[in-house]
């Protein structure tokens, strides 16, 4: 709660990209279904809509990023409207 927007930003785009160039998808997944349970779903869909932010923040959203926004979406119930904002 304290916490800088500028470092929460950094941290979110850290993760993103983890998520779309790790190589360990169980982690992944592991990290997908622990957000999914102690998230509630106008939590995950505002978390959504900050990685869409972040992943826009250059102007370019790479398909890397784009996979793993779509992947988050559909593992955490947001189906395909949450994530129409990244197709931008």
């Amino acid at each position: 709660p304290n916490a800088l927007p500028s470092d929460v930003n950094q941290v979110v785009a850290d993760a993103l990209t983890v998520y779309a160039t790790g190589p360990e998808d169980e982690v992944t997944s592991r990290a997908i279904d622990v957000v999914q349970a102690v998230v509630p779903m106008h939590q995950r869909s505002a978390l959504l809509a900050d990685l869409i932010f972040v992943a826009m923040a250059d102007n370019v959203i790479l398909v890397e990023e784009r996979a793993i926004i779509e992947k988050l979406a559909a593992a955490w119930g947001l189906g395909e409207e949450s994530s129409e904002d990244s197709k931008e």
